[in-house]
């Protein structure tokens, strides 16, 4: 095998929470008086950290907080999403991901997520995939979030390999030039990459050779 280890992202690649976010966001923000979040927010959010999004959505509304309106927001909105994910079972999980992951389990590929999510631990527990993962990266011991090279460096790192050793697979802009950025051969998901899948049902382990 060419690779030796694959470093997921979590949304769009494994399960799809982002109109879970969607949901979350367009709740908390009610609070700042946003009525409707525009619903190109389903798509601007992805790959990116909550910090992050809640930055993009004020920018677009022209909205300034303090510190701690700031901070506020991005709890409620925590707590909102964590509500949300009660209702995810293995049943979310995307098509093709399940024997993709056996079969990197039966070559002896090794398999790290690298998602900006801090609910990363717990969805992978309700999707009943978390022992299949050699290594999560901690995103609180990320400096710099997508499209910055730091959550792959870090996967390839726990992992034990050298970057041309790894393969990300993408499903978000940002998370494609994190995974360039880190010199990381990357398989995008319906996103231009060094190989465009149309969907998780193309994975291959022949990708990998």
């Amino acid at each position: 095998m060419k690779f030796k280890g694959v470093i997921f992202d979590l949304d769009g690649v494994i399960t799809d929470t982002a109109p879970l976010h969607f949901l979350a966001w367009s709740q908390a923000v009610k609070t700042i008086g946003i009525s409707s979040l525009d619903k190109s927010f389903l798509d601007k959010l992805r790959g990116i950290s909550r910090k992050e999004s809640l930055e993009i959505i004020l920018d677009f509304y022209n909205l300034k907080l303090t510190t701690n309106q700031f901070n506020n927001l991005l709890e409620q909105k925590n707590l909102l999403y964590k509500k949300t994910l009660q209702s995810i079972d293995k049943s979310w999980i995307l098509p093709g991901i399940t024997d993709f992951i056996k079969d990197l389990k039966k070559h002896n590929i090794k398999i790290c997520l690298g998602s900006s999510s801090f609910n990363a631990k717990d969805i992978l527990t309700k999707l009943e995939l978390i022992n299949d993962f050699d290594c999560l990266v901690n995103p609180s011991e990320i400096k710099h979030s997508k499209p910055a090279s730091d959550i792959f460096l870090k996967a390839s790192e726990l992992l034990g390999l050298n970057v041309k050793e790894c393969v990300v697979i993408e499903d978000a802009i940002a998370g494609v030039k994190a995974s360039y950025n880190a010199n990381i051969f990357c398989i995008g998901i319906n996103v231009d990459a060094d190989i465009r899948l149309k969907s998780t049902a193309d994975l291959s382990i022949n990708l990998l050779k």
